[in-house]
């Protein structure tokens, strides 16, 4: 069973859903950044973010507020939208181009 809380656009999980995921949005101008939190016990104070495959994950710590870790996503918007609009490694090389050398 699902709860969603739309003001703040976050799918939260009711407790007992043991390894379900929450997602959250935030906005950064007129871009709206998804994102996904995992939650864990071994993560204390940090939140980590990472942006990969066009996915944005958020590690949080269990106990976290749901609101912080909005506020946390929400300062990094900036750098989120570059990694976002970055090529990934599956992007194609330039070719090699021979040059004369010495």
């Amino acid at each position: 069973m699902r709860r969603t809380n739309e003001a703040e656009g976050w799918g939260a999980v009711t407790p007992g859903e043991a390894g379900a995921a929450e997602f959250g949005e935030v906005r950064f101008g007129e871009t709206a950044i998804r994102f996904e939190v995992r939650r864990s016990a071994r993560r204390r104070k940090t939140v980590r973010i990472v942006v990969a495959e066009g996915r944005v994950l958020a590690a949080a710590p269990e106990a976290m507020a749901t609101e912080e870790i909005g506020a946390i996503v929400r300062r990094r918007a900036g750098w989120i939208r570059r990694r976002l609009a970055a090529p990934g490694p599956e992007a194609e090389p330039a070719p090699k181009r021979f040059v004369s050398g010495e």
